[in-house]
């Protein structure tokens, strides 16, 4: 039997919201009471990215498919029906010449479908942008793998649920296995959405939530997948433990020329624990 056909499921997750009537009373119920989002940042010796983001409120939105999970999105793989497979292979095998049987529908499933994958994932998934934030500011890992080992920043986002920029967000789900859906199926835009809301148990850690700008979003055109945010989500900055004191430098200079009333923050190993905490500065 195809590995693939054993774990195609086309039913929508009608407990995706659980108890919530929207992804918004979700959202804001699993962050609590303050209801900040952050946004972790590398830095490297060209930092005027920062300058764009604290100047012009624009933020870059990163290509699915540049993501260092390889298994990111592969649910999402443009799977024809098996009708559709099997007509192709009967088309392909009278070309030839060849007798078509079932069997070979079976045999040959998991080696078209994962050629689909990677087509999809090359042509259209790229043209997705995913804005990736945190519901934690003070994961050790996150820092390490996604800030420059504690080189970098945060950035904190105020989280309005009626603010249109986080109209198309969601909550990562986080799973074990994998499954597919047809692109053909009729529940094929909130499958979509849920393989965009899907991750692996392993990642559960960042506490992930995402912004999805669609191929059709203004600002997405040119390719560079740089947006606009209103500029009173930016809450704050917090500086990385070994962020690099020119970069300081830097930062709080744009802070003072464009946003003086970001709030600057200072992140310290803790002394008693194996931790982070921060100061406002």
């Amino acid at each position: 039997m195809s590995f693939i056909l054993s774990r195609i499921n086309n039913d929508i997750d009608e407990n995706y919201y659980g108890k919530y009537t929207s992804i918004q009373e979700l959202i804001s119920s699993s962050l609590g009471k303050e209801q900040y989002l952050y946004k972790y940042i590398g830095l490297n010796k060209n930092i005027e990215f920062v300058e764009k983001i604290i100047k012009d409120n624009t933020i870059k939105f990163s290509d699915p498919t540049t993501f260092n999970d390889p298994f990111e999105c592969r649910s999402i793989v443009g799977v024809h029906s098996y009708r559709d497979i099997r007509d192709k292979l009967h088309e392909e095998y009278l070309k030839h010449g060849k007798s078509f049987s079932e069997e070979i529908v079976k045999v040959h499933y998991d080696e078209l479908i994962h050629s689909m994958i990677d087509e999809f994932h090359k042509n259209k998934l790229s043209k997705y942008g995913i804005l990736s934030l945190s519901s934690v500011w003070n994961n050790i890992l996150m820092w390490s793998h996604y800030a420059s080992q504690h080189k970098g920043i945060v950035l904190i986002f105020k989280y309005i649920p009626s603010n249109d920029f986080y109209e198309k967000m969601m909550k990562v789900r986080y799973k074990n296995g994998i499954e597919f859906f047809e692109l053909s199926h009729s529940n094929k835009d909130k499958k979509i959405w849920e393989s965009f809301s899907t991750k692996h148990t392993m990642w559960e850690y960042e506490n992930e939530y995402r912004i999805i700008s669609l191929p059709s979003a203004p600002h997405m055109f040119d390719g560079a997948k740089i947006k606009p945010f209103p500029k009173g989500l930016l809450f704050g900055i917090i500086f990385g433990i070994r962020t690099l004191n020119q970069h300081k430098v830097d930062i709080n200079k744009w802070v003072s020329r464009y946003y003086p009333q970001l709030r600057i923050f200072q992140a310290k190993a803790k002394v008693d624990d194996v931790g982070i905490e921060k100061v406002c500065l």
